[in-house]
């Protein structure tokens, strides 16, 4: 295996915010998690942009905290400038809210998603579409690198997508939301997103197909824990 085709996984914060009282926890506080991939050759892909700034209906709502992008990749000590592509498990404004931060790179994107974007509150449409911001859209599984494949996991959203990323130690996986956190992959009691959503059918789906990959690791988008298959399995 050759370095371009093999990837470090770095996750880094990319936000924090507070639940508001009719959403499930209230008051606690919920973080988002998005993901930097390093190949050997120096090359970068990112999973997840983070939270957006500057909403005010969203401020008051969610009191959240943002991290800019641009500071999150400096303190894993690399640019905006190194990112070769990107995507966004979903549109919704707390994953994709710092797209604008690489204008000109490919994101890509499940066109379902892309379509149920431009609806009247599914997201922030400023913060998506931005000036420069560019989309590739796809329909399904789709390995847009060496080592990189989306994996279409309907549910939480129309067009949800997760990562299955080749890494020296085997394939890891990058779930987004399709599962909220290490609980509910380990199916025990904590915060899960089953409960919520608007397919509950598909969202089971996509849970019992990451199940099934051959993932050692797994990654979430809302919970710093991660999952090592080895010792801990799953369903």
């Amino acid at each position: 295996m050759g370095d371009a085709d093999a990837w470090e996984v770095l996750p880094f914060d990319a936000g924090t915010f507070t639940f508001p009282d009719d959403e499930p926890w209230p008051g606690e506080q919920g973080v988002v998690v998005a993901h930097l991939l390093r190949a050997g050759d120096g090359r970068l892909f990112l999973f997840d942009t983070g939270i957006g700034e500057g909403h005010p209906a969203l401020d008051a709502r969610y009191d959240p905290v943002e991290r800019p992008l641009p500071d999150a990749l400096g303190e894993l000590g690399h640019g905006i400038e190194q990112v070769v592509a990107a995507t966004n498990c979903h549109l919704h404004a707390d994953h994709a809210g710092q797209n604008h931060h690489i204008p000109g790179i490919p994101i890509y994107v499940q066109r379902a998603e892309r379509e149920i974007a431009s609806t009247p509150g599914y997201t922030v449409p400023a913060w998506i579409d931005g000036p420069g911001v560019t989309y590739a859209a796809i329909d399904g599984d789709t390995d847009v690198l060496p080592g990189i494949r989306i994996l279409s996991t309907p549910g939480h959203s129309p067009g949800h997508q997760s990562l299955l990323v080749t890494t020296r130690r085997g394939p890891v996986l990058l779930a987004g939301q399709a599962v909220y956190s290490r609980e509910e992959w380990l199916d025990r009691p904590g915060r899960e997103g089953r409960s919520g959503v608007r397919d509950p059918a598909r969202y089971e789906a996509s849970l019992r197909r990451l199940h099934a990959t051959a993932a050692i690791r797994v990654h979430f988008a809302h919970d710093r824990a991660v999952v090592d298959v080895a010792s801990e399995g799953g369903l």
